[in-house]
């Protein structure tokens, strides 16, 4: 009986604890239950939301994977156009470093330019300041030629008085020349030397030595003359004689002089201005001067030359 009890109490506990843990497993599923519906509500939800997201992701990729055909065929599009542009790129570098030649010698001709306009410009300075000196000369010179003018014409008229006096003068001088060369055939035939003097050479000098040709500035004569072919008998000491006239003959007065006796087969009496005594040779080259004692006049001049037994030869000269 106590058994019963103990087993009907045992029984009745177990109950409770099933009922009990029944219950619980009740509670637990009840919750499990509301917990896992309303996951399933979210999830659903969830769901949903995922694949609207997804629904637009794959419209996003359409429309990506459509921009990235379009990119694609843009991309080539741009290598194609790229290639193009290296090889235009090339083209222009090759243009751009001939154009750069071109700008150097733009440059270079340029500045030789500049440099050639600066030469110009001085040089038409210089012509403008020639031009204007040449025109001041060309004034002048008018002005010059008009005198020039006046005195060629008062020129004329003297030349024409000159050649009058020319002509005059070139018959006196026939006449003299005439009467000279007779003279001096006159001496030849009465006063003969044996030998003669020939080759004379007369210069005036003047103070300091140099030559003239001026009446008023001669201040010593100078004669040269040679004898050649002098006799064997003649080949001594000998004395000459320079003897100075006027073209006519006559004798010169303030021309000082010593007077000597010539020994020819007709004897004659000359004022020689110069004497030099010399040994007489075969050839020899003569020089005699005289210097007179106040200005010469101008005009024509005898020289004639002696030796103590005869006449050698003579010469004329002239001054201004």
């Amino acid at each position: 009986m106590e058994k019963s009890e103990n087993f009907d109490r045992n029984s009745g506990g177990k109950s409770k604890t099933t009922i009990g843990i029944l219950s619980a497993l009740l509670g637990v599923a009840v919750i499990a239950a509301v917990f896992f519906g309303i996951k399933s509500s979210n999830f659903q939800s969830t769901s949903e939301t995922l694949q609207s997201d997804l629904n637009a992701l794959n419209e996003t990729h359409t429309t990506l994977q459509g921009e990235v055909d379009t990119l694609e065929t843009d991309y080539q599009s741009q290598i194609e156009e790229n290639n193009t542009l290296i090889a235009t790129l090339e083209e222009r570098k090759v243009e751009v470093e001939q154009l750069q030649a071109r700008v150097q010698r733009a440059r270079a001709q340029l500045t030789e330019s500049q440099s050639m306009n600066e030469k110009i410009n001085e040089r038409l300075v210089q012509l403008e300041s020639l031009k204007d000196s040449l025109e001041s000369d060309i004034a002048s010179l008018q002005m010059e030629n008009q005198e020039l003018l006046a005195t060629n014409e008062a020129i004329s008229l003297d030349l024409e008085m000159s050649k009058m006096q020319i002509n005059d003068l070139n018959d006196r001088i026939t006449v003299l020349n005439n009467k000279n060369e007779a003279l001096t055939s006159r001496l030849f035939q009465i006063a003969p030397a044996g030998f003669v003097a020939d080759n004379f050479a007369i210069k005036a000098v003047r103070k300091n030595q140099k030559l003239t040709s001026k009446a008023s500035q001669t201040n010593e004569i100078l004669v040269r003359f040679d004898l050649r072919d002098v006799p064997k008998e003649y080949q001594t000491d000998e004395e000459l004689y320079l003897v100075v006239t006027e073209f006519d003959g006559n004798p010169i007065d303030y021309i000082t002089g010593k007077t000597v006796q010539i020994k020819s087969a007709e004897p004659m009496e000359v004022k020689a201005a110069d004497v030099e005594r010399i040994k007489l040779g075969d050839l020899q080259n003569v020089e005699m001067s005289f210097t007179p004692e106040k200005n010469l006049e101008s005009g024509l001049y005898n020289v004639l030359v002696y030796a103590d037994h005869g006449f050698l030869g003579s010469t004329s000269f002239e001054l201004r």
